[in-house]
């Protein structure tokens, strides 16, 4: 009997994991989610033909001409200009109400349609885009140090703090130890850009770990300063806070920001630059009013910021980030500043265009995206969801946006809770 059920085990066991029964499966699943009227392959298909257009823009944009050599173009009055009207934007769309959570509603992340491999012929050199290794390097190198902390808590018994504080010196040391000895040459294996680049920012990522490490602090001191019920001392300590930032943002500038010379700025610039973050972190939260407005204006570029992030090398810029396009005739390098101002304002109505569009095509892959995979898995909700109304206080996007918060929603919901949703009886 003993044997007979150790058989029947090993024969579940043997079905569970057979690879022609998860080969029919899947097919089945896909079946299934191609035939959905919303969000299966359909609606898929659509938005890959979408990506081709953005894809055909992109192109063209970026073998524009006539164009002329970015290094060419310099306007400190025009760049004045553009962050005094960012300013008188920002001043005119400022509300009172709380900012939604992530760029499209939800705190999940999104799946990136545009890539380098689809936006960039292979012959470009990798070097003109290096942030992407080097940003990839610092989010490994975080993760790294994050496991290394957790490791010491769980497995050595440390407290929170003293773990999370070796990761982080562990952490310093090994940066030390890569970029202060000859072992950084090994970066010249790949290329004497990538060997500058990567010194210019060295301790930038582990200088983002000790401020996420410090951040819980700061959060504990934000409700200390406005948890007081006395008006007047919460008063003292608003004013004392803001001018705390002041003086912080005075004190980078008159050190180091005033520096007219990029050569010798840029290199001390991830170190210093974050006393004007803290300065403005503690001048935007010194009130509760402040912390509680935000900026459409803003809210619109933040939310299309990775859309904008990869369209610009392809419409604000052309020739592989080396040029600038003249859409206008004469406003070129040698262009006078009206016509150079209105090519920047065409090109960058086309480029935001472009953009939104890109994002909405970026919720549309994903909502189908996580509909197989849900299929796949097993895991599809089949409960009716509603979205409940917002407060008369919210401001209402357009309808194409609450379209893909209800879409998202749905998506989410069948693993991360309903945060925005309630099943109907």
């Amino acid at each position: 009997m003993k044997g007979k059920a150790a058989d029947d085990g090993n024969s579940k066991e043997r079905r569970r994991f057979n690879p022609a029964i998860t080969i029919i499966s899947t097919m089945k699943s896909i079946k299934a989610w191609a035939a959905q009227d919303k969000n299966g392959l359909k609606d898929f298909m659509k938005a890959q033909l979408k990506v081709a257009i953005i894809l055909f823009i992109a192109n063209a944009g970026n073998k524009f001409e006539p164009a002329y050599p970015r290094n060419d173009n310099h306007a400190p009055t025009m760049f004045w200009i553009v962050n005094a009207l960012l300013v008188i934007g920002t001043f005119f769309t400022w509300k009172w109400e709380a900012s939604k959570v992530g760029r499209s509603g939800s705190g999940n992340p999104r799946i990136i349609c545009l890539g380098r491999e689809q936006t960039e012929e292979w012959k470009v050199p990798l070097e003109l885009y290096y942030v992407v290794p080097l940003h990839t390097t610092g989010f490994v190198v975080t993760m790294i140090t994050c496991w290394i902390g957790y490791k010491f808590e769980t497995a050595c018994g440390m407290g929170y703090w003293k773990s999370r504080t070796m990761a982080v010196a562990l952490s310093l040391f090994a940066h030390i130890i890569f970029y202060e000895t000859p072992a950084v040459n090994f970066l010249l294996l790949f290329s004497k850009e990538y060997h500058f680049r990567f010194q210019a920012d060295k301790y930038s990522a582990w200088l983002g770990m000790a401020s996420g490490l410090l951040w819980g602090k700061l959060g504990d001191y934000m409700q200390w300063a406005h948890g007081y019920e006395n008006d007047q001392r919460r008063r003292i300590v608003s004013i004392v806070q803001f001018c705390g930032g002041f003086g912080l943002i005075a004190f980078w500038y008159g050190l180091f920001g005033s520096i007219q010379d990029k050569y010798t700025y840029n290199p001390v610039h991830p170190y210093v630059f974050i006393f004007a973050v803290v300065g403005w972190l503690m001048i935007r939260n010194c009130t509760r009013y402040l912390t509680e407005c935000h900026s459409t204006l803003l809210e619109f570029l933040g939310r299309h910021t990775l859309e904008t992030y990869v369209l610009q090398f392809h419409l604000f810029m052309t020739h592989n980030v080396q040029y600038i396009p003249a859409v206008i005739p004469g406003s070129g390098a040698d262009g006078s500043a009206v016509l150079k101002f209105l090519n920047m304002l065409l090109c960058g109505s086309v480029f935001l265009t472009t953009a939104v569009f890109a994002r909405r095509v970026t919720v549309a892959t994903q909502v189908s995206v996580v509909d197989l995979v849900k299929n796949i898995t097993g895991t599809m909700d089949t409960s009716m969801t509603q979205v409940v109304p917002q407060q008369s206080t919210e401001r209402k996007d357009s309808e194409h946006e609450s379209e893909e918060t209800i879409e998202l929603t749905k998506a989410e919901s069948g693993e991360n809770g309903f945060n925005s949703t309630k099943v109907l009886d």
